[in-house]
């Protein structure tokens, strides 16, 4: 994994604990999209997914959370022609990806 908070946190000015306090935010509206991600994809609801996937991608690069912010980006597209093995396969990873950031910003 790619990410380091200290990196991240000083390319948009803030010190390394503002910038946890802002991630906080990020992973609330991350937990509703993945919520929405759940009730979606059973449905198939190719609209849908393609918003939230959209929006949890913008959320994640404008916090310098480019991995997943890139596969946010490619399951869009995936909604976007259909490709829902893609999707079941991938959009675990994603979550993953998610818990591992979020476990590596929490103070210790």
């Amino acid at each position: 994994m790619r990410f380091v908070l200290e990196e991240a946190a000083a390319s948009l000015l803030l010190s390394p604990e503002e910038f946890r306090e802002v991630l906080e935010i990020f992973f609330e509206e991350a937990e509703k999209s993945l919520a929405g991600i759940d009730a979606a994809l059973p449905k198939g609801d190719e609209k849908a997914l393609k918003a939230l996937f959209h929006d949890l991608k913008g959320s994640a690069f404008n916090f310098r959370i480019d991995e997943v912010g890139e596969r946010a980006k490619t399951l869009e597209a995936c909604a976007a022609t259909g490709d829902w093995d893609r999707i079941h396969r991938e959009f675990p990873l994603l979550r993953d990806e998610l818990v591992q950031i979020k476990r590596m910003v929490q103070p210790r």
